[in-house]
């Protein structure tokens, strides 16, 4: 679980706190903030969108570790040697990683696709 002082910072950055042993009770929210003191509400609420935010983080760091995996697969030598089903295949694998953002609203639910065979 995320804890408060992390949603605080995610949710509010720009704001001045303290909090003690990470209970709500023990926050105090520093009086030159131009923002209020959330409740603790807000910061479930917020919880929720840093959550999603560290998954979507976790998407594109494995989709960017395989993209980079078949960067190979755009070398000339590479591409010269393969048949054109399979130049196909690759590109549309790279091509749904990249688009892999766009394709899902939640990152929870990401279905990955296949990597061709290679050569």
């Amino acid at each position: 679980m995320i804890e408060i002082s992390s949603i605080l910072a995610f949710g509010w950055p720009a704001a001045s706190w303290s909090i003690k042993d990470e209970e709500y009770e023990t926050l105090e929210w520093n009086d030159s903030n131009t923002s209020k003191k959330p409740t603790l509400k807000q910061i479930e609420s917020k919880r929720k969108e840093c959550e999603i935010s560290v998954l979507w983080a976790e998407v594109r760091a494995r989709r960017n570790v395989l993209l980079q995996e078949s960067d190979f697969t755009q070398l000339v030598d590479v591409v010269e040697s393969m048949q054109d089903s399979l130049i196909d295949e690759w590109m549309e694998y790279r091509r749904s990683l990249r688009d892999i953002t766009d394709d899902y609203a939640d990152p929870a639910y990401v279905v990955w696709p296949n990597k061709p065979k290679r050569n």
